[in-house]
């Protein structure tokens, strides 16, 4: 059981977000704003973030490039959604150091196999 942190926006979407990995046996906390995100990755330590890189709420590449710029999180691996992976912000998240990139609308069993595979990665498993 991993500890995975989300920071998705739209509330409908954080519900099954929240549902899809906490069937996974994860344990989610999720966020809608950015502000408390820094402080709960350093209180709770989670072994993979999932970030909605199309929010509007929040500025997500913002958030990317603290995680990365910070010594303590920044080997943490940070799955981001998009409904556009050829876009330009998807192409800054890779340049910060994103470790994969899902389009909306996820399917479920693709977000399983990119969690597995990311939290693999973080264990030193794969």
């Amino acid at each position: 059981m991993s500890r995975i942190l989300v920071l998705e926006d739209q509330e409908h979407l954080a519900r099954l977000l929240q549902a899809d990995l906490e069937s996974m046996r994860h344990r989610v906390r999720v966020f809608s704003d950015a502000t408390a995100v820094a402080l709960e990755v350093e209180y709770w330590r989670p072994e993979l973030v999932v970030l909605d890189l199309d929010a509007t709420a929040f500025d997500a590449l913002d958030v990317l490039a603290l995680l990365k710029s910070d010594r303590a999180t920044a080997e943490l691996p940070v799955l981001v959604l998009t409904v556009d992976e050829t876009s330009d912000a998807a192409a800054q998240a890779w340049e910060l150091g994103v470790s994969f990139a899902l389009a909306k609308p996820i399917n479920a069993g693709d977000l399983e196999s990119a969690v597995q595979r990311l939290l693999a990665l973080e264990s030193g498993a794969a």
